[in-house]
């Protein structure tokens, strides 16, 4: 967590706010400005690609602990076939493992902590994203309550439509 704040603190002195207003209906914007130098701008770009990929491989790391644990599982139960022989047999049943990830639908919930950690995980970049530049700044913090402020009135009239159809 740290590590991710740290990787994006130099971006905040970079950010310039620029208000502009139309003339035409007298609406007013609020603009937020990036520029980099080049270093920093080959910099953030690696950033960027290590939080999306770290979030892949934290993923990846999850599904080979999930069939290194299952093999150790089947080994005790099967006791005449070898560790290697049972790897390999779960690395060619592979795709039905990405066939969980897809259907969401887990026939054994043992190791469902695994799936569920990987997946929450995979998530805590764009969290901090959102809290480092969204919720430390007045302006996008309104706008962000206003949004959630209509998104609730609307699924509350959905809501009282359903009943009332019911």
């Amino acid at each position: 967590m740290i590590v991710i704040i740290g990787s994006y603190i130099h971006d905040a002195s970079y950010r310039h706010l620029i208000e502009e207003t139309n003339g035409i209906d007298d609406t007013s914007r609020i603009w937020c400005i990036v520029s980099y130098s080049s270093g920093l701008k080959i910099y953030n770009y690696f950033i960027h690609a290590f939080h999306v990929f770290g979030s892949y491989l934290i993923n990846l790391i999850s599904v080979i602990i999930i069939i290194i644990m299952k093999v150790k599982q089947q080994l005790v139960i099967l006791t005449n076939r070898s560790y290697k022989e049972l790897l390999l047999e779960e690395i060619r049943e592979l795709k039905h493992l990405i066939m969980i990830f897809l259907s969401n639908c887990m026939q054994s919930s043992d190791d469902a902590w695994i799936f569920l950690m990987g997946y929450f995980i995979s998530f805590i970049p764009c969290m901090f994203n959102f809290i480092i530049f969204v919720m430390s700044t007045k302006f996008y913090k309104e706008q962000f309550r206003q949004t959630i402020k209509t998104y609730r009135k609307k699924m509350q009239r959905q809501r009282n439509k359903s009943i009332l159809y019911v």
